[in-house]
């Protein structure tokens, strides 16, 4: 029933409008012939609506196609300005670069050539000095490590190496692993075993580079937590002419991040470097000692893919007998361990207690 009243209400709806659109129909049609000029008036006005649009419509985009081009003058220009300011600073840059590396190597070589007098001269007075005066005067910490605590404002002389030396130090090279004071617990997250594999792996890429300037007689590197000993390498050439070619030609160079500032050190033996109750496992001062605590260098295959040991070095003057295992091996052909093994075995218990109370001497300990 609703819905058969919806359908009747809607085509009622339908009829009145068709109605009132035939009464309109008819309204325009009587009025279009009854008035003609207002029919033509009205149309003679729209036609002039419509121009005076499309007039407008000109007049704008003629406007906006001054201002885009306006635009694009002043962009190509402000481009163009910038391009010029760009080549200008480069040129700048690489004028002041290069002003900037003639003065470094001017310094460069005026240092040289100012610590070639300096050693000249240091080399006149320390044959002058007796030998108390050296141990007043001279600082004992940089003539056995080549560093010293204090740096340049230590109270004693750092003197440098009176003759070219041997020792070759690289400051700071491998500090991966290698604990600080500023690292907090940091070194938590490197175990024992990634410290040595991260070392391995830098031994055998160190001694690549390194080789290429001669023999190297050994290689020691410093696990101390002290600033100036932390990550520093030392290089013991055979020759000095070999160490004095591996500080030019490395000199400068990156490896890891860091550039390398290699220098010939005065130091003239390990055994003066190298804390002795560190070798021990005694000595007390842990990582803040001043004296070398050197990881332990990778033993190297059999037969070594590395040769670096100097041939003169295992060799003895006194003849013995080899052994009947070892009778067609020389000494120069030993491991790094067997080397190691047959200089403990050489030392004597005398030598050791010496060596034990040299290293408490050195650090002020008493028994």
């Amino acid at each position: 029933m609703g819905q058969r009243r919806t359908l009747l209400k809607n085509l009622a709806k339908r009829r009145k409008r068709k109605v009132h659109a035939q009464l309109h129909a008819e309204l325009e049609r009587d009025m279009l012939e009854s008035h003609p000029e207002e029919v033509e008036r009205l149309a003679m006005a729209d036609e002039e609506a419509s121009q005076r649009c499309h007039a407008k419509w000109v007049t704008a985009n003629a406007k906006a196609d001054a201002a885009f081009a306006k635009k694009k003058r002043i962009l190509e220009e402000r481009k163009r300005l910038m391009e010029d300011i760009k080549q200008q600073m480069e040129q700048e840059t690489l004028e002041k670069e290069v002003q900037e590396r003639e003065e470094r190597d001017a310094a460069e070589r005026q240092l040289v050539a100012r610590r070639e007098i300096e050693r000249k001269q240091w080399t006149e007075n320390v044959h002058k000095m007796t030998s108390e005066q050296k141990k007043m005067l001279l600082c004992s910490f940089f003539i056995r490590t080549g560093v010293c605590r204090f740096g340049d404002h230590c109270s004693r002389i750092h003197a440098p190496p009176s003759a070219p030396g041997r020792f070759v130090l690289f400051p700071g090279m491998h500090t991966i692993g290698v604990r600080s004071h500023r690292d907090g617990d940091d070194h938590l997250e490197l175990d024992e075993r990634e410290m040595r594999d991260g070392y391995r792996a830098f031994y055998f890429d160190a001694l690549v580079e390194l080789l290429k300037f001669g023999h190297l007689v050994q290689l020691n590197t410093c696990c101390n937590t002290a600033s100036h000993l932390r990550g520093n390498v030392y290089v013991e050439y055979q020759t000095a002419q070999q160490a004095a070619d591996a500080r030019e030609g490395l000199y400068g160079r990156w490896y890891a991040g860091r550039q390398l500032l290699p220098e010939v050190t005065p130091i003239s033996s390990w055994s003066d470097a190298i804390c002795g109750l560190f070798l021990r496992k005694r000595c007390v001062r842990g990582g803040d000692c001043n004296f070398l605590h050197p990881f332990v260098n990778p033993v190297e295959p059999d037969p070594p893919l590395l040769a670096y040991r100097s041939p003169e070095r295992g060799t003895s003057k006194r003849k013995r007998s080899p052994s009947p295992d070892r009778r067609h091996r020389r000494s120069s052909e030993r491991t790094p361990r067997e080397d190691d093994r047959h200089r403990r075995k050489r030392s004597s218990r005398k030598d050791e207690r010496e060596d034990e109370r040299e290293s408490r001497r050195r650090h002020g300990i008493r028994r």
